[in-house]
């Protein structure tokens, strides 16, 4: 049921225009027959000719003159949506919202109510509604726009709109739907706002004289899970008022009453689901497997893992994690393995709750280098970002390992370094990386690089850190790398330069760059760019001139800004060969502007 009027009768539709005051004294009558003459023979380009005559008037005026022609409606709004148009304003929105939704395109009228809402300043949604209501009669509308527009403010989670929305449409002589209603409060709950809210909603509704649906009741019972007494009464209520649970019903309250811990409930609805010929879902099931898991009930939580597959459900990755988590925890290795195997032979990757599922399991044993084992697995295949959220966790087994006297290794310890790094825990990252030193293990590239970087975006990131020893201390790192003869890279240099110009230290960051020239690396763009600003900024002459021929003499200059500081630099210091020389190389590059000309000729 759609938003309905009851204290007005809707215009029947035609093939001709309502009268309107629009209709009845068009502005720019003659522009507008020439658009729709265009717009029949589909030549969009002599459109763009009359583009900056349009006004939100005349557009208004041609909208209502097409409404009923789906061919060039379309056109025309396809045409203002290629390229944002200055004259196409609210009024202009709101009809094209009725005609879109007279078309049954929901689609695109949604999408373009979510891009009204969001662009449109108006926090209590006053002036929208208003706005289709003033263009309501002109346009024949179905009410369904005004659904629409509470369903687009819930999608946003704009949910004080949307409830003031239905109130201005009750106080207008409209009667929300239950399709408003639903959509609201779904919103309510997937926001997590206070059931009360939901239930006072919920209540306004049958006051309303509005029939809740399946869709209502199942909305509802989704938003008590967790209060399973309440999921409850709303089922009965729903089997009071003559409505049969559907698929999703059941699987809301088997799930609800498997995270509450009822799980003797939880298996009555399922045994009932399945003699009312309804099928469970795959979350269904996971949520019943590990019900069963918590329970330690391994065998029953197979018995539901082959009964999904014979009703032709594929397992997810979820449920295969589950069951590994279920045999890790009783410490049943060789069975999580089996189940592990069968979940990549099905296409799923192991996940990082997988890797965590099997390193407890091996904590459980007391079987660190297992652990550790996985742990490596891990760094292979690419999880270093997501061990970050597990690092308490790397940790344990790290404590773990020292008490039993297994010495982790370079690997481990470059691990919970970069995952500390990348957390900003900055000085657990530096304890832990003198720790490891302090044990005798010399520290790879990996680790000074992942060191240095951090230290390096820290400056950048936090102010005032380099006033607690920051540089300093990547200085002591830079230096371990080559008191161990450990050729530093590229990278490092890079990462140096940079970092020591950003405090000022210019003679460090210069001696970084005639090293790393010295060692055959050429530097990257970005940092000579910024070491030649920092010199000239500083008047530091001779060290700015070697860099610069340095610059030139490597290579052709074919980065723009690059060119672009040399010029500047040059010209500050009268050598005009060498700006006649970069221009020369920026013209046969391509980087110098259309025109031919520079700001610098």
């Amino acid at each position: 049921m759609l938003f309905r009027k009851p204290r007005h009768t809707l215009l029947h539709l035609s093939k001709n225009p309502p009268f309107s005051s629009l209709s009845t004294c068009p502005p720019n009558a003659d522009l507008v027959d020439k658009a729709i003459a265009i717009l029949k023979r589909h030549d969009l380009v002599h459109l763009d000719h009359l583009s900056h005559q349009f006004t939100p008037q005349s557009v208004s005026y041609l909208l209502l003159q097409t409404q009923y022609d789906k061919t060039l409606t379309l056109r025309f709004l396809n045409w203002v949506n290629f390229d944002r148009r200055p004259f196409f304003d609210l009024h202009c929105k709101c009809i094209y919202l009725h005609v879109l939704t007279r078309f049954k395109l929901y689609k695109a009228a949604q999408s373009l109510a979510e891009n009204v809402a969001v662009d449109v300043c108006d926090k209590s949604g006053n002036l929208v509604f208003q706005c289709l209501k003033d263009s309501y009669d002109d346009c024949s509308s179905s009410s369904a726009v005004f659904d629409l527009l509470v369903k687009s403010y819930s999608n946003l989670k704009m949910i004080d709109r949307a409830l003031n929305t239905i109130s201005m449409a009750k106080t207008n002589g409209y009667m929300p739907s239950i399709l408003s209603y639903n959509s609201v409060l779904d919103a309510m709950i997937r926001c997590h706002l206070s059931m009360d809210q939901a239930e006072r909603l919920y209540q306004d509704i049958k006051i309303s004289g509005v029939s809740p649906n399946v869709f209502t009741y199942n909305i509802m019972i989704r938003g008590f899970c967790g209060r399973m007494n309440e999921a409850s009464e709303v089922l009965q209520e729903m089997n009071r008022n003559g409505l049969v649970p559907d698929e999703v019903t059941y699987n809301t309250l088997v799930n609800g009453y498997c995270k509450e811990g009822d799980f003797h409930q939880a298996l009555v609805l399922h045994a009932e689901m399945i003699r009312n010929g309804l099928s469970p879902n795959v979350v269904t099931y996971t949520s019943l497997i590990n019900s069963m898991c918590k329970e330690r009930n391994l065998h029953r939580a197979m018995e539901f893992f082959d009964q999904m597959r014979m009703r032709g459900l594929r397992p997810n990755e979820r449920t295969y994690t589950t069951i590994i988590d279920g045999f890790s925890q009783q410490g049943c290795m060789d069975e999580a393995y089996r189940v592990l195997d069968e979940m990549t032979r099905s296409g799923f990757s192991p996940s990082i709750v997988t890797y965590n599922a099997l390193i407890n399991g091996y904590c459980v044993l007391g079987r660190m280098e297992d652990a550790l084992t996985i742990i490596h697995d891990m760094m292979g295949n690419g999880w270093c970002q997501m061990l970050n959220k597990y690092l308490d966790e790397a940790f344990k087994v790290n404590r773990e390992m020292v008490m039993k006297g297994i010495l982790p290794d370079v690997v481990t310890y470059s691990s919970l370094i970069k995952g500390l790094c990348e957390q900003k825990r900055l000085d657990e990252a530096c304890d832990l990386f003198q720790a490891m030193l302090r044990k005798g293990l010399l520290p790879d590239e990996c680790t000074y690089t992942t060191l240095i970087n951090a230290y390096c975006g820290a400056v950048a990131l936090l102010k005032g850190f380099c006033m607690k020893g920051l540089m300093n201390e990547a200085d002591r790192v830079f230096e371990s790398v080559l008191q161990r003869s450990q050729k530093p890279s590229e990278a490092i240099y890079n990462i140096m330069i940079h970092g020591h110009c950003r405090v000022g230290n210019l003679h460090k960051a210069f001696n970084m760059y005639t090293e790393m020239m010295g060692h055959g690396f050429v530097p990257h763009t970005a940092a000579v760019i910024t070491l030649i600003k920092e010199l000239l900024k500083h008047g530091m002459s001779e060290e700015l001139n070697q860099v610069i021929k340095n610059t030139l003499r490597s290579s052709r200059v074919t980065d723009a800004e690059l060119a672009k500081v040399l010029v500047e630099v040059n010209q500050k210091e009268g050598n005009m060969d060498a700006v006649y020389k970069i221009l020369s190389e920026m013209a046969k590059d391509g980087l110098l502007p259309n025109s031919g000309r520079t700001a610098y000729s």
